[in-house]
């Protein structure tokens, strides 16, 4: 294992130092567990420091919203067990429902409101009276943890969320740059193209935390918009490359010479993007004059030259989208000069401003949640063992921490695993080590080694969790506190207690959520051919920035469990591909009331067909490949509109074109090839 750099081990230092000022400050205080104060300060650091100064907010709006509940609801309901069990499952599974709405890091606050409250409840039910008073006190011990990783991370040595958003932004732009490349030239396998899509999804969905947490860096206010906007693009590009390729791949088969004229396009795109930030503006407007001046030659009289205007169109669009990626990342970088990009990808198509909640999944996470409580309560209750409060309050941290993942029983396990490793820590420094230290400094010397030493690896993404896991049981279970008090007894009935909780949460998850993933990629699926059907009834006229963006949303969500699905019935599912018949379902819809009524109605026939089509697909619960009779339906349409001159007409054509290609995709070989129908023959002349 290679040692972490000296900027980790800086930001170990730094921890280390929070929380030995937190926990000094509680003693000088006389607060009754200030060992809570030291864990505050581990939960709430980050690397970064707007990401700290975040936490360290929505930490402590949680935990008083959470000390709150438990002070309103133990007095009246102490002597009612029943009750109060059922009060702390309905608090916990409510703020959990609300965490799961919220996509962005203030999810925090109504997770740790889940989850404080049992938390502080629990222990005080056999002695009410004092909750008021463990409530007070470990809002305080946490407040003080709070505040000091807040200031040290933000006063020392800071380490800025702008320079490192920065970076990734322009790595992520190198990075789509040769996927684009690649797919546009078909250099690598298909495997390899669809492994680097994937990791390309990855990285968009990583800068995601980092935006949402930049109005916490002081530097960086004027830099959120136009990360936020860059993003929003970043999104469109992964179907935006595609809807550019297949046009140009069936041309290459079809008409080799036009596909090379057109190539030689398509080659100066791709070219440009590989010089990534670095790359000159001037030849944006280079590249779009080639594109027009091309347009400007088709006549569209055959099938040809239509799968030419539509490559056209794609790639007109592409050199939009790119030039915008690099008028808001030079934007970003100038932030501070007050920089307004010009933007020109039309951009109805990257507006978040619907999302798409699975409603049912999320209740019933929650739902699953509150039950697992009640559950371990009831248990607790029956047992009369007063150190079983620990077993209900791990019930409720592992079941909250981990309800948004598809399968948590892999992380539950090492939830586990490094908690029974923190515990035997704990035990050998709690009657071993720290017996024989009698001041604050000897405190901090004899901890440094290992706590230094697992803080350094922070910074490293497979190891953030295991870290925060080890450090916050071990400085748990250690109980720091004014005077040395350990006693075995009481040291193994509260590590049992927490095990037997974690335990219980396992084996609670493993029956009530044992789909996993691909269940959740089939409830996204239906819920994005819903969609699509609905697009396809002709008397509905959707919104087209809401259609678009829960689209896209619902594409986002899909993309990275895409890979992780093994059931046959889904391995053709295709979420790109079913976001642009979307995209080409609004398309036709912007044009509809100027069409003549002739070419209208034989236009709505044909997307109630699709919007038919994917009735089907929701009530077979799986993909299903679009019938001849909608590909040849689709084809006569096509052909019918062939050398009309009308702009709305030829607008519809396009669109018509691009739905073609979508639904009818073609083979995923190396060497694709054509589809069968019109695509696939000789020039044809207009019916027309």
């Amino acid at each position: 294992m290679n040692l972490p750099p000296w900027r980790d081990w800086l930001y170990s230092v730094k921890a280390f130092a929070a929380a030995m000022i937190a926990l000094y400050i509680s003693l000088a205080l006389s607060l009754p567990n200030p060992y809570w104060s030291v864990t505050a300060v581990y939960i709430v650091s980050h690397p970064l420091s707007g990401a700290t100064s975040s936490k360290a907010l929505y930490r402590a709006l949680g935990t008083m919203i959470g000390a709150a509940a438990a002070i309103a609801l133990v007095p009246p309901l102490v002597g009612s067990p029943v009750l109060m069990s059922l009060a702390t499952a309905c608090w916990t599974g409510t703020l959990l429902y609300l965490a799961l709405l919220n996509r962005t890091p203030s999810s925090y606050i109504f997770m740790l409101a889940a989850y404080t409250m049992p938390l502080i409840a629990m222990p005080t039910l056999m002695h009410p009276l004092t909750v008021w008073d463990v409530g007070l006190a470990r809002t305080e011990e946490i407040l003080i943890g709070i505040v000091c990783a807040a200031v040290i991370n933000s006063v020392v040595f800071p380490k800025r969320i702008g320079p490192v958003l920065g970076e990734q932004m322009a790595e992520l732009l190198d990075a789509a740059a040769q996927w684009t490349t690649q797919l546009l030239a078909i250099t690598s396998s298909t495997e390899r193209r669809k492994h680097m899509r994937h990791r390309l999804l990855a990285d968009m969905v990583a800068l995601d935390a980092l935006i949402h947490q930049l109005s916490y860096d002081s530097a960086s206010h004027l830099q959120a918009g136009h990360a936020q906007q860059m993003r929003l693009r970043m999104t469109m590009l992964v179907p935006q490359a595609s809807a550019l390729s297949d046009p140009l791949h069936v041309l290459r088969q079809r008409n080799p010479t036009l596909a090379v004229a057109l190539g030689g396009l398509v080659d100066a795109l791709t070219a440009w993007m590989q010089e990534g930030v670095a790359a000159d503006p001037a030849e944006a407007d280079l590249l779009r004059h080639a594109v027009a001046h091309r347009q400007a030659t088709l006549a569209c009289d055959h099938i040809d030259q239509v799968l030419a205007l539509n490559t056209l169109l794609r790639l007109g669009e592409m050199i939009d989208l790119w030039q915008d990626c690099l008028n808001l990342h030079c934007a970003y970088s100038q932030s501070g000069d007050g920089l307004v990009p010009q933007l020109t990808y039309r951009t109805r198509q990257s507006i978040e401003r619907v999302s798409h909640f699975d409603h049912g999944l999320l209740l019933f996470s929650s739902i699953s949640t509150a039950a697992a409580i009640f559950c371990a309560c009831m248990m607790w209750i029956q047992s009369g063992w007063e150190a079983g409060a620990g077993a209900v309050i791990m019930v409720a941290v592992a079941c909250c921490f981990f309800a948004a993942i598809d399968d948590p029983r892999p992380q539950l396990n090492t939830f586990l695993q490094w908690m029974v490793i923190g515990s035997a820590f704990a035990l050998v420094y709690l009657f071993a080590i720290l017996p024989q230290v009698h001041t604050f400094l000897g405190l901090a010397a004899v901890l440094a080694l290992p706590i230094l030493w697992a803080g350094a690896f922070t910074g490293r993404p497979q190891h953030t969790m295991t870290v925060l896991l080890f450090t916050s049981q071990a400085i748990t279970d250690l109980g720091l506190a004014e005077r040395y008090t350990a006693h075995f007894e009481s040291f193994a009935a509260g590590t049992l207690s927490a095990v037997l909780g974690m335990v219980f949460a396992i084996v609670w998850t493993a029956v009530s959520k044992p789909f996993g993933t691909e269940l959740i990629a089939r409830r996204l699926a239906r819920s994005m051919w819903r969609d699509l059907s609905l697009l396809g009834h002709s008397g509905r006229r959707a919104d087209q920035v809401d259609a678009a963006s829960r689209l896209v949303d619902m594409t986002g969500q899909l993309l990275p469990r895409m890979a992780l699905i093994k059931d046959e019935s889904l391995a053709r599912l295709d979420a790109v591909r079913d976001l642009r018949i979307g995209l080409r379902l609004l398309d036709l819809q912007t044009h509809r009331d100027a069409l003549p009524p002739v070419v209208a109605d034989a236009v709505e026939a044909l997307v109630l067909e699709v919007g038919r089509h994917f009735d089907d697909c929701v009530a077979a619960g799986h993909p299903l490949e679009p019938s001849v009779a909608l590909r040849s339906h689709l084809d006569a349409t096509i052909q019918t509109m062939i050398g009309q001159t009308d702009a709305p007409v030829r607008h519809t054509t396009q669109a018509l074109a691009g739905l073609r290609l979508a639904l009818f995709p073609m083979s995923s070989t190396t060497h694709p090839q054509p589809p069968a129908g019109v695509f696939a023959d000789a020039p044809q002349p207009s019916l027309t």
